[in-house]
């Protein structure tokens, strides 16, 4: 699994989520993956979509090296801000009103990572891997 390089915990098990789960795999990270969901439903899924990943529960994965919010931007509330203070955490999250409904905190030309930030004040917010299709985090990929 880990090539001593570190790990990756991934907030969100959906397309993004496990396109930067088998990249980081690929590199050598050890990887977790959690879910609103319990780590007994999401499983079997993990195990075949990302092998070498192991699901785990939220508070599992905010104790990696690095943290990647994959999952829908109107989520962000319902992270738990202090298992993930002193991490860093990659936003890879995008607005898209049909799902995330309106939000008023990205007013005034707010970005959503000010957002973010905002919300996980003890951590450190990086915005990236929004801007690349899930398919090409994989395709463009390069060798380790």
């Amino acid at each position: 699994m880990s090539q001593g390089i570190g790990s990756i915990g991934i907030l969100g098990a959906g397309r993004v989520g496990t396109a930067v789960a088998r990249a980081a795999l690929k590199a050598g990270y050890e990887v977790r993956i959690a879910t609103s969901r319990p780590v007994e439903d999401i499983a079997l899924i993990v195990e075949i979509i990302t092998p070498g990943a192991v699901a785990v529960t939220a508070a599992e994965a905010a104790q990696a090296d690095i943290v990647v919010l994959a999952l829908p931007l109107h989520n962000y509330r319902t992270l738990d801000a202090g298992a993930l203070a002193d991490r860093v955490v990659v936003d890879a999250m995008n607005y898209w009103e049909p799902t995330d409904g309106a939000m008023p905190e990205l007013g005034d030309g707010r970005g959503t990572s000010e957002a973010v930030q905002d919300f996980l004040e003890a951590s450190r917010v990086v915005k990236t891997l929004n801007h690349i299709g899930y398919h090409e985090l994989e395709a463009d990929g390069r060798p380790a």
